[in-house]
């Protein structure tokens, strides 16, 4: 059995109240976590000539994409309900043709996110930049909400 003296016994208070301080803090300035109540999350990341999903299935609903460019040019981030496949929107003047458009961020500069909430019905989507030739180049992907 180890005997710890006066000194010893406040060293290992202040160290477990330090250890219980910081985990306060670690919480405290932690951004709260996104709920069902607040509808789902479906996080892009634009680049030349991509456009990457962290999932491609969402539940309906309030669903709030968060829209980062990673590329070295703007972009643009539209919202399309089709049952078309992604890949065949009609094209028309070196853009897609935005009919069902549900919602659009017209300018994302490089390096920045933009967010964009919307209710979303059970169905097909379209996500795209369909800034002139981005669309034709790859800059598109499929979502379907549930």
């Amino acid at each position: 059995m180890r005997v710890i003296g006066h000194r010893g016994r406040a060293r290992a208070a202040r160290a477990l109240a330090a250890l219980v301080l910081s985990v306060g803090l670690v919480a405290v300035a932690a951004p709260p976590a996104e709920t069902a109540a607040s509808g789902a999350v479906v996080t892009i990341v634009l680049d030349e000539w991509k456009l990457v999903l962290s999932q491609v299935t969402t539940p309906s609903g309030r669903v709030t994409f968060v829209v980062r460019n990673d590329g070295t040019m703007a972009h643009e981030f539209v919202v399309v309900r089709s049952d078309r496949h992604h890949h065949l929107l009609k094209v028309k003047g070196g853009k897609a043709v935005e009919t069902g458009r549900l919602g659009k961020i017209p300018t994302i500069p490089s390096g920045t996110t933009r967010r964009l909430t919307l209710r979303v019905l059970p169905g097909k989507y379209v996500l795209l930049c369909n800034m002139l030739g981005h669309y034709q180049a790859g800059q598109r992907a499929a979502l379907r909400a549930r």
